[in-house]
């Protein structure tokens, strides 16, 4: 694994292995990650959710469409149970199962339906679908 487009968080190898090494995002605890094709997300301890990496369609849901070298908290998204990174998009479940989506929608991948298909999603926002599963 290589740190193309900072999705190790750090702008260097050797910064990236000591940053996820010791088990912290800040100065809290982490609780799971999750990865896109060049994304990398970390759940803290409290729900919340740090993004970095490549950015290209939004997909790091932090409301613009600029690489992030180091890892930066996603304001909107909170209660966050779990996180899973696409080629281009992402989907978040919150507490309660709620579904966020954010990055490219060229083919509905982030559960909203438009006519004609937008690729780009700068701002993260409730998918329309709905669990069937208690989370």
């Amino acid at each position: 694994m290589g740190n193309l487009h900072h999705r190790l968080g750090a702008a260097s190898a050797l910064a990236a292995a000591c940053i996820l090494m010791s088990g912290t995002a800040g100065a809290m605890a982490i609780t799971n990650i999750g990865c896109g094709a060049e994304t990398t997300f970390i759940i803290r301890a409290d729900g919340t959710l740090c993004a970095f990496g490549h950015n290209e369609y939004g997909e790091l849901e932090l409301g613009h469409f600029t690489d992030v070298l180091t890892r930066t908290q996603v304001g909107s998204v909170t209660g966050v149970r779990s996180v899973a990174g696409g080629s281009r998009h992402t989907l978040v479940i919150c507490q309660g199962g709620t579904v966020w989506s954010a990055g490219n929608n060229a083919f509905g991948e982030c559960g909203v339906a438009s006519n004609p298909p937008t690729n780009f999603s700068s701002q993260p926002r409730p998918s329309p679908a709905t669990p069937t599963a208690t989370l």
